[in-house]
């Protein structure tokens, strides 16, 4: 089997893991071995409607992987509207996020965790009027952030069970030395 292919079924086999463990994530896939997950996460995240800004609770996006994945960053597209900083649908700012040895599992989880507000970048903001109201809310005496502490999996989840495909060589995909 080709190391994409082993590194591609890694991944699907870490993010079965993952949805096995979590009640917030579940997805759908496309490609033999997937290539692109269609993920909903139900955790609170927060929606503007008008002029008020109200709590969501399901959230779409694709995480596509490119030919030259793990070594260029997944594709993520968002589907549902959201109210963060670092989100403006279609588009995420995921760039500090993302590093080739690390699993589709864990970027899944990191994604989330923008949703929550659990993590966030205010510095590099792709929605301005968000990234003003995070400013503003976390200069507030009681900020309520993040918005849904909960974890994303349970505690007896182990990212990266599954070992990442090696290169002939030895070296795992994405390593450089």
């Amino acid at each position: 089997m080709h190391p994409r292919d082993r590194r591609l079924q890694s991944e699907h086999e870490d993010m079965c893991q993952l949805a096995a463990a979590s009640s917030l994530i579940s997805f759908t896939t496309s490609g033999v071995p997937p290539v692109r997950y269609a993920v909903t996460a139900r955790c609170v995240g927060l929606l503007r409607l008008g002029g008020n800004i109200v709590r969501s609770e399901s959230h779409e996006f694709d995480i596509d992987l490119g030919e030259n994945f793990p070594l260029v960053p997944p594709m993520v597209v968002w589907r549902t509207a959201i109210f963060h900083p670092n989100i403006k649908p279609p588009h995420v700012c995921s760039g500090n996020i993302w590093y080739s040895g690390m699993s589709l599992a864990e970027y899944c989880i990191e994604l989330c965790k923008l949703i929550q507000y659990q993590s966030f970048n205010i510095y590099s903001v792709l929605n301005d009027d968000a990234g003003l109201w995070l400013w503003a809310t976390l200069q507030s005496d009681d900020p309520n952030i993040p918005v849904d502490p909960r974890p994303i999996t349970d505690l007896d989840f182990d990212i990266g069970l599954t070992e990442r495909a090696t290169e002939p060589d030895g070296q795992r995909d994405g390593d450089n030395g």
